[in-house]
């Protein structure tokens, strides 16, 4: 009997015991709780404020919205965190669907609005920084692709430089001295030959044209990518006056590019191709000596033009990866932008979405304390029957 009086009071302080400990874990559990639900609320605060601000809305009617919306939502979420943890540590076995059923009712608010807010209050200014950092390469790759023509039309220009002398010298020698056909003046070969002269000439000085505005237009180009390259560091104004500032030079740019690209350059160039094509055809064959030097003179400027389509074609036509290269995209908007970069951001990102997923994990953690306590007591009954049982009355002598 001693023995059964000892055992029951050993068990006795062991449930004691877990009971405390569980009432204990409870209390740190519900500060630890407010504590997130602080963080939570600040997050979701200034995801709010973030996203007000990039709309340019951060008036005081929009801000003044901004934050009773975050406090709304910090209240509505805290206040059902705290009452479903109440709920649970009274909940018996059968009720834990019902348990189930209102945290997953109350998921979708908690994800989509604080959730979603702490992403971005977290990651949102490392994502449109990458973002700018990116834009900026392309920018460089596109805008080298784009003026390579510059250096195109210089070759191109000094390749037909001989082409035009020639073509110029000979048919003022058919005009002055009937150098190619034998009779001077301003026959057929001769307005043929002039021709050819004032198409090569003008090619040139449409190559020389442009060639002068690509390398004005190139500069202005290198001086703005200057500028985006060093707006992402810039961390004495505000991630939205970068984004303000990058948006406004990468339109500048846009503005130079497009303006490039208006140009044509292949398009001027074929014309006159296609000009000095047509003049040969012009000239009709004759009999005699006079019409031998003519149908000569005739082969010769089009091995001549062959020479120029040929400096043209291999310098300036073949090449089409500036036509084929794509202009970078427009700045992401901050959430475009952090969900494209998540991956890079992942830490954040994962912080975000355990500040609003940890308390589940601590309602977890106290149901199965207290799971444990009620299995022990259990175990504790039913020894408790199983101990024999003494039989306290006496037999009469």
């Amino acid at each position: 009997m001693a023995h059964a009086i000892l055992n029951n009071s050993t068990e006795h302080k062991e449930l004691l015991k877990l009971e405390e400990s569980l009432a204990r874990w409870e209390m740190i559990v519900k500060l630890v709780a407010v504590c997130i639900i602080c963080l939570s609320a600040w997050l979701t605060a200034k995801g709010l404020f973030d996203a007000t601000i990039e709309a340019h809305a951060a008036n005081t009617e929009g801000m003044v919205t901004a934050c009773m919306t975050a406090a709304v939502a910090a209240i509505m979420i805290g206040a059902g965190t705290m009452l479903l943890f109440c709920l649970a540590m009274h909940a018996e076995k059968k009720q834990l669907k019902h348990i189930i059923a209102l945290t997953l009712a109350i998921a979708p608010l908690v994800f989509c609005v604080s959730t979603y807010n702490a992403i971005l209050a977290t990651s949102a200014q490392r994502s449109m920084i990458y973002d700018m950092r990116d834009k900026t390469t392309a920018w460089k790759n596109y805008v080298e692709i784009s003026f390579k023509e510059a250096a195109k039309s210089q070759n191109a220009k000094a390749s037909l430089l001989p082409s035009q002398s020639s073509l110029c010298t000979l048919a003022t020698g058919e005009k002055n001295n009937g150098l190619l056909s034998g009779s001077r003046g301003t026959g057929a070969v001769y307005s043929a030959y002039a021709s050819a002269c004032s198409s090569v000439t003008t090619i040139i000085d449409t190559l020389t044209e442009i060639v002068e505005r690509t390398h004005i237009r190139r500069d202005e180009a290198e001086e703005i990518l200057n500028l985006i390259d060093n707006i992402p560091r810039n961390t004495s104004i505000s991630i939205f006056d970068r984004q303000a500032q990058f948006k406004q030079q990468d339109n500048h740019l846009r503005k130079l590019v497009e303006a490039f690209n208006s140009e044509h350059i292949t398009e001027q160039v074929s014309a006159q191709l296609k000009i000095m094509e047509g003049l040969i055809t012009t000239i009709g064959a004759q009999d005699g000596a006079f019409g031998r030097k003519q149908t000569q003179a005739v082969q010769n400027l089009k091995k001549s033009l062959g020479v120029v389509a040929g400096i043209v074609d291999k310098l300036l036509l073949s090449d089409n990866s500036a036509s084929s290269a794509t202009m970078p995209e427009e700045l992401l908007s901050m959430d475009e932008a952090t969900f494209k970069y998540m991956r890079r951001n992942m830490p954040s990102v994962m912080l975000a979405v355990a500040t609003d997923t940890f308390s589940i994990w601590m309602l977890a953690f106290l149901l199965t304390a207290r799971s444990m306590l009620q299995s022990r007591r259990e175990e504790l009954y039913i020894a408790d029957l199983s101990l024999p049982k003494i039989n306290t009355t006496t037999k009469p002598i």
